[in-house]
Parts: C-alpha cells; structure tokens; sequence
C-alpha cells in the first residue's frame, strides 16, 4: 500500500467517531480493535461490573472484577492508544432515549444482551436518523452476533428503503419498522 493511501485511511480513522452500546463479548473486543486501529473518538455506553466469569471472552483483566465496565475499558485503550478520545457513559439504556449518547456518531455498534432491548435499540437509533436525514435512500447494515453452543455465529441484513414521492414521512418510518421487526424476529 502507498504511503498516501495510507496516511488518507489513518486520516480518515482518526476522524471517526464510533459508538457501542453494550461492552460484554463482542462490544469490548469491538472497542480494543477499534483503539489498535486507530480511531479518533468511541462513545460507550455501559452500566455493568466486570465478573470473573467475563474474563474468558470480554476484554478485562482478573485484577479489575469488580469495576465497571467503562473504567475497566478505558484504563484498557488508554494503555493501547492513549490519543482515542473517549465519551464514556455508565448508563442503562432505557426505551425511549437510546439513541440520545449516539447522536454525533458515524457508525453505532450495537452489541447489547437481551433481543427485545437490540429491537428497541435498533428501532430507536434508525428512526432518529431517518428523522435527521434528508436524504431519500438509506442503506442500513445490521450485524448481530451470538455465542451459542461453543461457537459464533454471525447473521448480517442489509436492508434498503427508497422513498417514493407520494409516500409521507411517517408511513415510510412505519414500513421501515415493520420490515426491521421482522428481519430482528428471525434471528
């Protein structure tokens, strides 16, 4: 790779900002890669303890059972790359405000426990951006990822919506989630 491609995708890293809500499995491991990567800003949401029984696949170390999550995590990355910036919230996520810490984010990783709060999660965080944009297509990437019976699985659903000149804004919103419910049901 030429050097100029490569200083243009360091540029580009360190010009991101990305959220993830849950930082379990698959959120803290996220974050590590994201920090050795290079990243400019995470936002992370959490209101978990680390457990000794997290330490076989969460990114914590035996002598920081007990913290939380988020004071775990950060004394992590800052000792990978202490020029991330982090926005760190030792918070519960609860209907109705989820996508409220994600606002100034590029890219929002969704790596929560339970399916119905990932449902309401997902709901919340492409309605707020359907609301804030203005564009007519938008191209969502889902990516959920389970751990059962000794090995990962991941189920990736790439979902389109276009917008048709007669349709209101709300009705499209309407459609969009119906069709996420369904795509959610199936996992």
């Amino acid at each position: 790779m030429n050097v100029e491609k490569t200083e243009r995708i360091n540029k580009k890293l360190r010009d991101s900002s990305i959220g993830i809500a849950g930082l379990g499995g698959l959120g803290s491991n996220a974050a590590v890669a994201l920090a050795r990567a290079g990243i400019g800003n995470l936002v992370l949401v959490d209101f978990d303890r680390v457990e000794e029984s997290n330490l076989t696949r969460q990114y914590y170390f035996r002598s920081q059972i007990g913290k939380t999550k988020i004071d775990a995590l950060i004394e992590n990355i800052q000792k990978i790359n202490p020029a991330v910036k982090i926005d760190a919230y030792n918070h519960k996520l609860v209907k109705g405000s989820m996508e409220k810490l994600f606002s100034d984010v590029d890219l929002v990783i969704e790596a929560l426990d339970s399916a119905e709060i990932k449902t309401t999660f997902i709901e919340e965080n492409t309605t707020a951006m359907i609301d804030q944009d203005s564009i007519t297509t938008i191209v969502v990437t889902l990516i959920t990822v389970l751990f059962s019976a000794g090995a990962w699985r991941f189920y990736e659903n790439k979902m389109k919506l276009k917008a048709e000149t007669n349709m209101s804004e709300k009705k499209e919103q309407n459609l969009y989630r119906d069709d996420l419910r369904e795509r959610v049901k199936k996992l």
